[in-house]
């Protein structure tokens, strides 16, 4: 990257977001986690298994969709190697 600490300071939320593919992974997460919630619900039904046991698997999913996305929120960026 070429840009000088100004210049980055001067990018929005949003370009910044969009240059470390935050909004694209995003997207990536929920659709698997989509794909994989269809799988669940499926297996539950056809083995009878009660509701009681998605519930887990639906808080984890979520919790792993904040995780991310708290990367980026400190203002730093974040780098290959150990962060340096």
């Amino acid at each position: 990257m070429t840009d000088t600490p100004a210049e980055r300071e001067a990018e929005s939320t949003w370009t910044r977001l969009r240059r470390r593919k935050v909004v694209q992974w995003g997207l990536v997460y929920v659709a698997a986690a989509w794909g994989f919630l269809q799988g669940l619900e499926y297996v539950t039904e056809s083995f009878q298994l009660p509701h009681q046991a998605q519930r887990p698997l639906w808080v984890g999913l979520d919790a792993g969709q904040a995780g991310p996305a708290d990367r980026y929120s400190a203002g730093g960026a974040v780098r290959k190697g150990g962060g340096r």
